[in-house]
């Protein structure tokens, strides 16, 4: 580090190089917010002068009794839909003004020790742990230091902090996955394929990673990890077995296996399969590929494929 004092010259720079930051951030916020405003205005600009247009065409001819009572309705709830979309831009705009006030006057107060500072999250996965840490970063450009302490949120202290979440889902099709993955479908199959969106909405994440915490604990036999599917009938457990949340934690198992179900190896075999020009040449390729794949994940997908195709099933 030098002992020489900055120059009059470089005072000035510094000063304007700060000066013309402000200036580049406020620009380029303002730049931000009218596309933001344009694109928000695009929701209701439109439909507002179809809306009005379809309003001077029915006054202008005189629709009869019956076209103007059916139209009535669609109108009052387009109005509706309309003069909300508005108010939601208002608020989004007034929102996005709030925050770019404050912004900016966080960048005209005056310089702290420190260049930046701010918090960093860290997070390390070790097999089906994983850990997020919370740090307190600063940085000082004259000095080039960088330092991180680990945050304690509850005492608001720079100690140590690590939350750690478990996901209990396996990396590879064993037995336990098997007999997981069997008990589920045999459940949802009792209850009846009938509930619409079994599939498609998911469950709550904390129940799901409950339920896969107990039906793929290894620690147990088998009989002791699945015994918690005959609890619901005892008022236990009757949180996490949940049709959808059943469902859930099956996409999520497959999900985190190590290796698709259908593996990477024969990805693009079964991409260039599905678009064959023919149905016919489509179901060849497929059926191929099927018998190609490992053992255990052939069964799994059998597994799955004699669940859709139950009479009483609807759209997933």
């Amino acid at each position: 580090m030098s002992s020489k004092k900055s120059s009059p010259a470089v005072i000035e720079a510094d000063a304007s190089l700060g000066m013309l930051e402000r200036e580049y951030l406020r620009e380029s916020l303002s730049y931000v917010l009218s596309i933001q405003e344009v694109q928000e205005r695009i929701k209701f600009e439109f439909v507002e002068i179809i809306l009005r247009f379809i309003q001077d065409w029915l006054v202008f001819y005189r629709l009869g009794h019956e076209v103007a009572e059916d139209a009535k309705e669609y109108l009052s709830d387009l109005q509706l839909k309309v003069q909300k979309t508005r108010e939601n831009f208002d608020e989004t705009r007034q929102k996005a003004q709030e925050l770019k006030n404050k912004y900016m006057d966080s960048k005209l107060k005056p310089d702290s020790d420190f260049t930046k500072q701010g918090y960093l999250y860290l997070m390390e996965k070790k097999f089906t742990v994983v850990t997020w840490s919370k740090f307190y970063c600063t940085y000082k450009k004259q000095s080039k230091e960088f330092s991180m302490l680990q945050y304690n949120q509850m005492s608001g202290r720079a100690t140590n902090l690590t939350q750690s979440t478990k996901s209990s889902e396996d990396s590879t099709l064993d037995e336990a996955g098997f007999a997981f993955v069997k008990k589920c479908i045999d459940v949802l199959e009792q209850r009846g394929l009938e509930e619409e969106g079994l599939y498609r909405i998911g469950g709550v994440s904390t129940k799901i990673n409950k339920l896969l915490q107990l039906g793929l604990d290894r620690k147990k036999t088998e009989k002791e990890r699945l015994s918690f599917f005959q609890d619901e009938h005892e008022g236990r457990h009757g949180d996490i077995l949940e049709s959808k949340t059943i469902a859930s934690a099956l996409k999520q198992y497959l999900r985190n296996l190590s290796e698709p179900l259908m593996t990477f190896r024969l990805h693009h075999a079964f991409i260039s399969a599905a678009k064959q020009e023919t149905r016919l040449q489509r179901i060849n390729e497929v059926h191929q590929l099927v018998y190609k794949l490992p053992k255990n994940r052939l069964d799994m997908l059998d597994m799955f494929g004699d669940q859709t195709n139950q009479d009483g099933w609807k759209e997933c």
